[in-house]
């Protein structure tokens, strides 16, 4: 479910799904996506230098993961926050922190494509934060913190069965039996609002 809210002091509009990533081609099994998957609870949040950062405006990105913690708002990957040069962390419309997605690249595009519907002229807008999880690589397969969690459950549902996402919105989900894999997609993209691209990207 896609949903925006505000972090105090910085101004960010925050939000869960997105623009496009790619999911994997040909589903693994469980043991393989295990072996691949970072942990859901280290989470590493990193600044991107710009150029139109002032040291305040890097200060204050640096203090994100702490005011969310204290708001009682989880900091999950990947994510990725975009602002418009013209206005910086001052323009709280334009500045747009996307989480919960499958991948980097994904959060990205989608801090940056909704950071550039909201600007009005100026240079496009540019990333100035990231969140992936600690130790993070590029991996065959990436899943985000809330679809990692799930994973585990998969992980001890009895076979066939299947788990899903949806690289454009974030969501996912896994199912049991004889037709999981159908069922997997079904779920998965009855909650993306119409995007409907989910696909299998684990089965046993």
């Amino acid at each position: 479910m896609r949903r925006f809210f505000r972090v105090a002091s910085i101004g960010l509009m925050v939000g869960a799904g997105g623009m496009a990533g790619l999911a994997q081609a040909e589903p693994v099994n469980g043991k393989t996506a295990k072996a691949m998957l970072f942990s859901p609870k280290a989470i590493d949040f990193r600044v991107v230098p710009q150029k139109f950062l002032s040291p305040a405006d890097i200060a204050a990105l640096r203090l994100i993961p702490m005011i969310m913690k204290k708001q009682g708002l989880p900091l999950k990957y990947y994510g990725a926050i975009a602002v418009a040069p013209a206005r910086g962390l001052s323009g709280k419309e334009t500045t747009l922190f996307a989480m919960g997605h499958h991948s980097v690249e994904a959060a990205r595009k989608a801090a940056l494509a909704g950071c550039n519907a909201k600007r009005k002229g100026g240079k496009p807008c540019a990333i100035v934060a990231e969140v992936r999880p600690k130790g993070w690589e590029k991996r065959p397969l990436q899943l985000s913190r809330d679809a990692t969690a799930g994973f585990r459950k998969y992980r001890r549902a009895g076979k066939p069965k299947a788990f899903a996402i949806s690289p454009s919105s974030g969501e996912w989900a896994f199912a049991r039996g004889a037709d999981a894999a159908r069922k997997a997609i079904s779920q998965c993209n009855a909650a993306t609002r119409g995007r409907n691209d989910c696909d299998v990207v684990i089965q046993d």
